[in-house]
């Protein structure tokens, strides 16, 4: 049977080790995954939509004359794009904030680091440990949940692409 206490076991006090720029770490992550997830969702479900949409406007431009039709289309393309597009920019914003957090996290790591040193002087090894360790694993959390992020980004920008274009040939050929 899977044991599923165990993973989360495993978070929590990864959350706790790290403090509490951890939990801004989280939901970060959290909102990378649930835009990577969205736009996944909206390219797949949304494509018989889409296609509608284009074999409708391929019908009304028949009757136009061709100036005003290839400004039709591009109207429409242009349309299409920005809807797939949109959150993109969020996404990129929130894959660039990760390394951000993580630092942020190794400062007040740091300051704990220092804060023990001026109370206690270098002899209290297990504070000064702490400390670092709640410098260094947001680092790392930052960095780890950045490539995913960068490589999420990069997936979604290719598979808009992808359907923008087998849209433009839907158009050409209707």
């Amino acid at each position: 049977m899977l044991d599923l206490a165990t993973p989360l076991v495993a978070i929590v006090g990864l959350l706790e080790t790290g403090g509490p720029v951890m939990v801004l770490i989280a939901f970060n992550g959290a909102a990378i995954g649930a835009i990577f997830v969205d736009r996944l969702l909206v390219i797949g479900f949304g494509r018989g939509r889409r296609e509608r949409a284009v074999l409708e406007s391929a019908q009304l431009v028949r009757a136009l004359p061709p100036r005003l039709a290839r400004h039709v289309w591009e109207l429409r393309g242009s349309q299409l794009a920005v809807e797939l597009n949109r959150p993109l920019s969020m996404l990129r914003s929130l894959v660039a904030l990760s390394p951000l957090l993580g630092l942020l996290g190794t400062v007040s790591g740091m300051i704990e680091v220092f804060d023990v040193l001026a109370r206690e002087g270098t002899g209290e090894s297990r504070a000064l440990a702490a400390g670092i360790s709640r410098a260094i694993v947001p680092t790392t959390t930052g960095m780890c949940l950045f490539v995913p992020g960068l490589i999420a980004h990069l997936y979604v920008r290719a598979a808009i692409g992808r359907e923008l274009e087998r849209l433009t040939h839907l158009a050409r050929t209707a």
